[in-house]
């Protein structure tokens, strides 16, 4: 069985026998709200953070879902998904003008709240450039219309294509083969559960 497929049908004891650590994120089944749920926030980014430090200093090979960059990338995608389940994209504005931090016009709350939820997650570059949360925002919205699990993004991601190649099946509004009954023009239309 390959790693992959492992993956897929969900073999735990396999991936933690071949050396994958599958350290999530806690989340909340019911999300703080008032100045708790900044205090809620950002303690799970500290932990999303020191997992990824723990991950960057480990001497193992790892494959691509559990990289480094792949953890980051996975669980900054359920912490999105799972306060989009909760009703609270606009939480992530809350955060960013917490900080001090303008909001750009350029994108839209409705159009990509992953891309204000990577803003959020990271008030600067020294974990995630600029660059990056772009286009980590661009891979998670095309996978989210997509219905993708956040354990299968990373597979999902390296599937579909490089950044330019998703940024115009956005813009189409393109349907990966075997996704058309998953696929969700719309946003809000769309319903993930986050595990």
């Amino acid at each position: 069985m390959t790693l992959l497929e492992a993956t897929q049908w969900g073999c735990q004891g396999l991936l933690m026998r071949i050396g994958v650590n599958a350290q999530m994120v806690y989340l909340p089944a019911k999300l703080s709200s008032g100045p708790g749920a900044y205090q809620e926030f950002d303690g799970i980014v500290d932990e999303m953070i020191m997992e990824w430090m723990r991950r960057k200093g480990a001497k193992e090979a790892m494959p691509p879902a559990e990289s480094p960059a792949g953890y980051l990338k996975r669980e900054c995608y359920r912490i999105i998904i799972h306060y989009l389940s909760k009703d609270r994209a606009r939480f992530f504005e809350q955060v960013v003008r917490r900080d001090g931090r303008g909001l750009t016009s350029r994108v839209k709350l409705e159009e990509n709240p992953f891309h204000f939820g990577m803003l959020a997650l990271f008030t600067d570059d020294s974990v995630v450039s600029r660059q990056d949360r772009s286009t980590f925002a661009m891979q998670m919205l095309y996978a989210y219309h997509h219905a993708v699990p956040p354990k299968f993004l990373i597979g999902f991601i390296y599937q579909v294509g490089s950044k330019e190649e998703i940024r115009r099946k956005l813009a189409e509004g393109y349907v990966e083969p075997g996704f058309e009954s998953d696929y969700k023009k719309q946003i809000a239309d769309v319903r993930l559960a986050v595990v």
